[in-house]
């Protein structure tokens, strides 16, 4: 939900860069799936910046897909 991203404690982080699986899995997500569409634009710009929305989400993907001893990329290519 926005709250979950609104909430989440996180300080700016400049540097963060999506890796080429996070691209991928971000465009294929973008696409596919219009209520994810809607919760990004209505974060950003006006509440997040794109990067941090994207940070805020591949944490919380990532803390889901840490039980099954996955690493984040691992598990991406293997979704898309």
């Amino acid at each position: 939900s926005a709250e979950t991203f609104k909430n989440f404690p996180t300080t700016p982080d400049n540097t963060f860069k999506l890796t080429p699986s996070q691209v991928k899995h971000c465009t294929a997500l973008v696409e596919k799936s219009e209520s994810f569409n809607k919760l990004r634009y209505q974060l950003c710009p006006k509440t997040l910046t794109d990067a941090a929305f994207w940070k805020i989400y591949f944490t919380l993907l990532s803390n889901n897909i840490v039980s099954n001893n996955l690493h984040l990329d691992e598990y991406l290519d293997s979704r898309v």
